[in-house]
């Protein structure tokens, strides 16, 4: 399992999509709807040991102004 944590400047949802760089298979997590600048979503399914996954952050503002971050990898460990 793993652990994205991100931070927004206007409190937003929470959600993050990643996927398999070795199958191309993408997954997103739950909307977590609370409204938070500190946000942190845990992962445990779809997640196979020593296999990189690219991982994208996303928020919505109450206003329906929608971010999304860079997409950044990791290796999972064994």
């Amino acid at each position: 399992s793993t652990v994205v944590k991100w931070t927004t400047s206007i409190p937003s949802t929470s959600q993050v999509q990643y996927r398999n760089v070795s199958t191309g298979a993408i997954y997103t997590t739950t909307l977590d709807s609370t409204l938070v600048t500190d946000h942190s979503v845990s992962i445990s399914q779809n997640l196979v040991t020593n296999v990189i996954f690219g991982f994208t952050a996303l928020s919505t503002s109450p206003d329906g102004q929608s971010v999304q971050s860079d997409e950044f990898s990791m290796k999972m460990p064994r």
